[in-house]
């Protein structure tokens, strides 16, 4: 007989010839940090207190709306205890189920863009995931790459796969990131869910 297994294990093979038995599912390398679901708008959400204890950053983005129609998704980087407001480098690709494509690009923008011209109707809030990687380090360039899905302002399906930087400080490293719209106020129902990868 099979011996009763513990709540949020799995029958496996224990191999030929034996009878199987209930284990522990295999760990993760991504640990879930935090889940933030808006209650009420907010006109930016901040996630500081970033550690080298995570190699990688992933930011879960679920019906992320903008209180207006037509909006800019925004990055912002905390490095040294302030959000920075000038330097980054940034490239931006869309497309759209109409053929439309556009590229954007700086190498030196006042703020980190990731997507354009979101719309807020129903059915158009974003879905999508960004990356932080290089905070953990003096010596690498800080990045998010991007890749989101949403309704444009015009009501086309869109694709946006972007990135982001900004040059490396060898005396502080990136400890937040402060997500907002270029203007106005993220949506009540917007969820952010963070993970981290060790």
């Amino acid at each position: 007989a099979i011996a009763t297994g513990n709540d949020g294990q799995v029958l496996t093979s224990t191999g030929a010839g034996s009878p199987p038995a209930f284990e522990a599912i295999s760990g993760s390398p991504y640990v879930k940090i935090s889940e933030t679901t808006l209650g009420s708008a907010t006109a930016q959400m901040d996630f500081t207190s970033l550690s080298t204890d995570f190699h990688e950053y992933i930011f879960v983005l679920d019906n992320f709306k903008a209180s207006g129609d037509a909006k800019d998704l925004i990055v912002v980087f905390e490095r040294g205890g302030s959000f920075v407001s000038s330097g980054y480098k940034m490239v931006v690709s869309r497309f759209d189920s109409s053929g439309g494509s556009a590229i954007q690009n700086s190498n030196g923008t006042n703020t980190a863009q990731l997507s354009t011209s979101i719309g807020n109707a129903a059915g158009e809030g974003l879905n999508g995931e960004f990356r932080l990687l290089g905070h953990d380090s003096n010596n690498t360039v800080a990045h998010v790459f991007s890749q989101l899905s949403f309704q444009d302002a015009g009501g086309d399906n869109t694709v946006s796969i972007g990135s982001v930087s900004l040059p490396n400080d060898s005396n502080n490293l990136v400890t937040g990131i402060r997500i907002k719209y270029n203007a106005g106020n993220i949506a009540a129902g917007s969820r952010v869910t963070l993970l981290g990868l060790q």
